[in-house]
Formats: structure tokens, C-alpha cells, sequence
């Protein structure tokens, strides 16, 4: 039974998000250029989207206070809807290359692509059905361990002793602690499957056994650190939205202003270049955990 030495690999996983960058974009341009499109398109079929925001600050003897003012239109245009939302269902399938070969580049196989992958072969859709397999097993698990909770509202209706009620809270919880448990267990069934190039839910499953708390560390870890990032991202809009307020600063002039037409884009380039770097990490972990608990130190 290996063990994860959880400090090395979320060390690398930190390091392998820099560097898959420029691998991610040569291999998936295309694709995360088309999840883009469908995502707006859904957006804009969905019935309303953001048109304007700004940010506001009140002062007065006591208190600072701050947020966000937004100007929202209604856009019925349904129709758009459907065609985005197959849009980003074809995107995600054709990223799926992209994915495999990140998790071996974790696992230390193979070596850095230099084109765009498109190329769906066999290991790719047995990916997807470890996918879609562990959405099944897991939504079941959920749904088993989120039952006894379903009681407690027509307990309470017919006056059920305190202790009734209590007892069920407990087992709801027991179950979603084991759904976690599991959760955990099973979180290296997809990159097991692209490593071995098979679907097998029991190996993937054994492959993690005596390494729960470790792998929930790892997670952890990688949890914190992108909280403390975004944290830091909400308390800067803050900062700067009570400067506004006390300062009369031009961030809460208009929506049209250019300081704040160039901190909203500055602003999303930022939460985007995150989002892109936290799944990078989080994909290099657990390809990195499956390397090592299938095979041994990857390469």
C-alpha cells in the first residue's frame, strides 16, 4: 500500500498549473473558444444579462459600506439558448483530449503536445464514461445519504418527540459524511482511467485505500489556497469601493467612465487567469495522485 506524500504533490501541482499553460492553450483554443461562445449564447437565452456595473460607496459617522451596482436588461431571446447549450456540450466533449493528455503529462507519460487536439480515441470516451459513471454512483450516494433528511419536515408537522427528529438529523449526517468518504475514495476514477487506459471503478477505488486523509489534505490545501486568492481579489473591490466612497473617486462616477471600463477589465482578466490556473492545479493533483498510487514516483 503506497502512501501520497501529499507536501511534494501539491508542490508540483502548484508548479505544473504555470507551466500548462501555454500546453493548454496550443492544445485547446479552439474548444475553449467555442465554451465561450455557448456560454454567452446561453446567457443570452436565459432571459437576462448584465449590461452595467459599477461599483457604490456610502459613508456616514459610523460605518463604510460598499457593493456592487448592477443594471440588468431582459433579453428574450430563447431561442438562443438550445444552440449554446450544445454549443458548450460539444465543447466539453472535444476538451476531453486535452484533459487526458494533462493528466499524463502529471503522471510523468508521455511528452508535451505541440498542436491542437481534437482527436477522440478510445481512451478519451472511456474517460467520458468514467465520467458519467461516477455522476451516477455518486448522485445515488447522495441521494441515499440525503433521505433520512426528507423526514424531518413531516416529523415536525406531526409533533414528533425531539428525540425522533434528532435521531434522523444524526443519520442524515452519518450519511453525508459516508457520501464524502466516498466522494473522496472515488475521486481518482477518472485519472486512473486515463492513465490505464480502462474503466474499472473497483481497482480505481482500491487504488486510494489508506489514503483518504491524505487525499482530503491535498484537496485542502489546494481549497485554501485559491479561497485565500479569491478572498484577496473580493477585499481589493471592497478597498477600492470605499475609496470611492470617502474619496469621491472616479470608480463610482458612471458606468462609461474609463477607469472603470479598464478595472472591470482588468478585474476579469484576473478572476479568468485564476479559474484557469485552479482547474490546471486541481487536474495536475489528481493526475499526479494516480500516478503514484498505480504506478509508483512518476517520472
Amino acid at each position: 500500500m503506497r502512501k501520497l506524500p501529499v507536501g511534494e504533490v501539491a508542490a508540483y501541482s502548484f508548479g505544473f498549473g504555470w507551466r500548462a499553460i501555454p500546453a493548454l492553450f496550443r492544445m485547446g483554443w479552439l474548444q475553449i473558444a467555442l465554451f465561450i461562445a455557448g456560454a454567452i449564447l446561453v446567457d443570452l437565452g436565459g432571459g437576462e444579462t448584465e449590461i452595467g456595473t459599477r461599483m457604490e460607496g456610502g459613508a456616514d459617522r459610523f460605518e463604510i459600506s460598499t457593493g456592487w451596482s448592477t443594471t440588468v436588461q431582459t433579453i428574450e431571446e430563447p431561442l438562443l439558448f438550445w444552440p449554446g447549450f450544445l454549443i458548450v456540450f460539444a465543447a466539453l466533449i472535444l476538451l476531453l483530449p486535452v484533459y487526458t493528455r494533462l493528466i499524463r503529462l502529471a503522471a510523468g507519460e508521455g511528452e508535451v503536445p505541440t498542436g491542437l487536439a481534437l482527436r477522440l480515441t478510445g481512451r478519451e470516451w472511456r474517460v467520458l464514461g468514467a465520467a458519467l459513471l461516477t455522476f451516477l454512483i455518486f448522485g445515488v450516494a447522495v441521494a441515499l445519504a440525503a433521505l433520512p433528511l426528507a423526514f424531518v419536515g413531516p416529523m415536525a408537522d406531526r409533533d414528533a418527540g425531539g428525540g425522533a427528529v434528532i435521531a434522523v438529523l444524526f443519520l442524515g449526517l452519518a450519511g453525508m459524511i459516508l457520501a464524502f468518504w466516498f466522494y473522496i475514495r472515488f475521486s481518482l476514477f477518472m485519472p486512473y482511467t486515463a492513465l490505464e487506459n480502462r474503466i474499472a471503478p473497483r481497482a480505481a477505488f482500491g487504488v486510494t485505500r489508506g489514503n483518504f486523509w491524505r487525499l482530503f489534505g491535498l484537496y485542502l490545501i489546494i481549497v485554501l489556497i485559491f479561497f485565500a486568492i479569491t478572498f484577496g481579489l473580493w477585499a481589493i473591490q471592497v478597498m477600492l469601493g470605499a475609496l470611492a466612497a470617502v474619496f469621491g473617486s472616479p470608480i463610482g462616477t458612471g458606468d462609461g467612465s474609463a477607469f472603470h471600463l479598464i478595472f472591470l477589465g482588468l478585474l476579469f482578466a484576473f478572476q479568468a487567469a485564476v479559474q484557469i490556473y485552479s482547474n490546471l492545479v486541481s487536474t495536475a493533483a489528481s493526475g499526479r495522485s494516480a500516478g503514484y498510487l498505480t504506478e509508483g514516483q512518476p517520472a
